[in-house]
């Protein structure tokens, strides 16, 4: 990596041979299969490998290909950027000298969330001639990331032993290896894949942001979540929790959360407002409102629920025939907060009996539980 820091990597730009600045020319990614919990927004930084080389007689169509690293810690991944740069413009003659402290650092300085993956996105045009994009999408979790490299090797032994060597001489696998050999590898870890589609902006904000997953769930519940245009109402029955903590309790007044009670009824409307989707809900005659729509930047595969000048982003992820929200981001006015300031929640949706069903818990840190609402919803008619 060291070796090409700041030197010209060759690609391909418009369908044409080209050069950019290794690890200095970014990009952002955010890697996510759906129903799972995205990785954090990623920052790349361009890789000199051998698919910018392969890639092109494989596929002549291609107009533009680029590839890239996502180190992590990112401030030493931005760091590392910043001298790969004193490199393009001649104040250092190479990185290679530093090698060895690099390799520490990438060692021994390690914070963050323990996961991984990678992403292969192709964007191009369909038959009617719009935009489209699709990604591939990998997580690795804990330490089975490592693996992966290995198990082409394996594969291809595992092909020998079975009568089916490769044909002799060094090349691209492509034509060796495909998914299939891959995703039996795979299941013995935990290694999840997964497709994304790019949905116009006038698709349900669920379906925008889970993708193949939102196919998964049952029909009940991707009818409670189908709003394209105009508005729809829901109505059942629901129990509701309050926290007895004095700040939960005022914190609920303020958002306008319902009062504890065992069984009352309730209505939800769901009203399309633009790319986004306000939900209304009515606990007796407590009403109170969020915002929903889909993550963009960093919160990209999150659902971010906006509750006034609070905004919280949610990774939703679907096992077992449950869709769970997992808080993954938070702002206040408009600037992110870590963690640990924000609310908690344990929230999922399923469908059982038929039956659409719900169950919320919000909660903080420093108040305990806040309101805890569960119950079930029907669609009205229309």
């Amino acid at each position: 990596m060291t070796a090409y820091a700041g030197k010209p990597v060759a690609l391909l730009r418009g369908g044409k041979a080209a050069t950019g600045p290794g690890l200095v020319e970014t990009r952002r990614f955010t890697i996510g299969p759906p129903g799972r919990v995205p990785l954090q927004s990623t920052h790349f930084s361009l890789a000199e490998t051998p698919d910018l080389k392969v890639l092109p007689p494989l596929y002549p169509k291609l107009r533009d290909i680029w590839m890239g690293a996502g180190t992590r810690p990112e401030v030493l991944h931005r760091a590392l950027n910043l001298l790969a740069g004193l490199v393009q413009r001649g104040r250092i003659k190479s990185l290679t000298p530093w090698a060895k402290l690099f390799h520490w650092g990438a060692s021994n300085l390690r914070w963050g969330e323990h996961r991984g993956g990678m992403i292969v996105e192709v964007a191009g045009e369909d038959g009617d001639g719009f935009h489209v994009t699709r990604s591939w999408n990998l997580l690795a979790e804990g330490d089975d990331g490592p693996f992966i490299p290995a198990m082409a090797a394996e594969a291809v032994i595992r092909k020998m032993l079975a009568g089916q060597p490769p044909a002799p001489g060094a090349r691209a696998s492509t034509d060796d290896l495909d998914m299939a050999d891959f995703e039996t590898r795979f299941a013995g870890r935990r290694l999840y894949t997964g497709l994304r589609d790019t949905l116009p902006s006038r698709a349900p904000v669920y379906r925008r942001v889970m993708s193949e997953a939102y196919d998964r769930m049952p029909p009940a519940w991707r009818a409670m979540h189908d709003l394209r245009l105009g508005s729809k109402i829901a109505a059942g029955k629901a129990s509701v929790e309050r926290g007895g903590n004095p700040l939960a309790l005022l914190v609920g007044a303020v958002i306008g959360f319902p009062a504890a009670t065992p069984d009352v009824p309730v209505t939800v409307t769901f009203e399309r407002q633009g790319e986004a989707e306000l939900w209304t809900r009515e606990f007796g005659r407590h009403r109170f409102s969020s915002l929903q729509a889909a993550g963009e930047g960093r919160s990209q595969h999150l659902i971010v629920e906006r509750f006034g000048p609070l905004a919280i982003a949610m990774a939703p992820v679907v096992h077992e025939g449950r869709m769970h929200l997992i808080i993954r981001r938070f702002s206040a006015f408009g600037v992110p907060l870590p963690l640990w300031l924000g609310p908690t929640t344990a929230a999922h949706e399923e469908v059982v009996d038929g039956r659409f069903r719900f169950d919320v818990e919000i909660g903080h840190p420093l108040t305990g539980m806040i309101v805890r609402y569960r119950g079930w919803l029907v669609l009205g008619p229309g």
